[in-house]
């Protein structure tokens, strides 16, 4: 939900107006991310710095008639949001999970506290975090975390720009699957099972900025139950860095595999094509015990392929 000073609802469907592809005639703006019916108007005006300069004992607009109505309390000229009583956590974790689940068709389960964050980073803090697996599995949840926590630039997402500042997971246990079929439980949409989501959903395809992705503690195992292959790594520690949609994205991580210290460096150039599955310039550099590996070439997932 979005509460705003009266007169500003529409901001965010308005934006900056500007049209990023002139000349498309089928260009279609990306959903909102907080829809009109949850977005709310106050009176007064929001300063610099915390808090809100409000006069005491104003109510909240309501222009939809049936939504949430809010008294902010009398503390002078500063005024508290009530976020939990209006929209408590655990309604916004269980709406999450629903929507995660339509898109992807698995299970999204969140014990624990849940602490979502408004302004001026939006984001959320939970306790444990499971994705169940694909359904064709009997490895366990596809992902598995102590806690979890997603930030992103609130001013930077009201002028239609994604930046992720942070993504972090506390000891998280991954499973990668390719079944006998080439199924791979990482791939996600088609219907059915697989959930809905889809090249035409919003936001599917839309460019993005991350800060840093960090993973501490983690465990990743990989299973080919085509060449029988089963491979684990524990004690992960990652980085991932996309400072560009459109330039290289960063990884770095260290971990054990069969009792060896493993460590990895990869820069694949072009980001946004590398997700599209398309080849794209590539370096890495792996390191175990006192052997080193480096590729400088070029490379892609789709299907995974190395040269250079």
């Amino acid at each position: 939900a979005l509460v705003t000073t009266k007169g500003f609802r529409d901001v965010l469907e308005i934006t900056r107006g500007n049209r990023p592809e002139t000349f498309n005639r089928r260009y279609r703006r990306h959903e909102c991310l907080i829809p009109r019916r949850l977005r709310f108007e106050g009176d007064g005006r929001v300063r610099g710095g915390p808090g809100a300069e409000l006069p005491t004992g104003i109510v909240v607009h309501d222009s939809v008639g049936a939504g949430a109505r809010s008294v902010f309390p009398r503390m002078g000229s500063r005024a508290t949001f009530l976020w939990q009583h209006e929209f408590p956590a655990e309604r916004i974790a269980a709406t999450a999970a629903q929507q995660f689940e339509r898109l992807t068709g698995r299970h999204l389960q969140i014990d624990g506290d849940v602490s979502p964050r408004f302004w001026p980073v939006l984001g959320v803090s939970t306790g444990p975090v499971t994705i169940a697996n694909a359904d064709w599995s009997d490895a366990g949840p596809m992902f598995r975390a102590e806690s979890l926590s997603i930030e992103i630039n609130a001013s930077a997402l009201l002028g239609g720009e994604v930046r992720i500042l942070g993504i972090r997971a506390t000891r998280p246990q991954i499973v990668l699957e390719r079944a006998r079929d080439g199924r791979e439980n990482w791939v996600f949409g088609g219907g059915g099972s697989g959930g809905e989501v889809s090249t035409t959903t919003p936001g599917v395809g839309r460019a993005y900025t991350l800060d840093e992705a960090l993973m501490t503690g983690g465990t990743i195992r990989f299973i080919d139950h085509g060449t029988g292959q089963d491979v684990t790594l524990d004690t992960v520690d990652a980085s991932l860095k996309i400072p560009d949609f459109s330039g290289p994205a960063q990884l770095a991580g260290s971990a054990v595999m069969a009792g060896q210290k493993v460590s990895l460096t990869a820069e694949a150039g072009v980001f946004s094509a590398f997700t599209e599955g398309r080849v794209v310039p590539l370096y890495s550099q792996a390191r175990s015990g006192g052997a080193e590996i480096s590729l400088a070439g070029r490379g892609g997932f789709g299907p995974v392929t190395a040269s250079g």
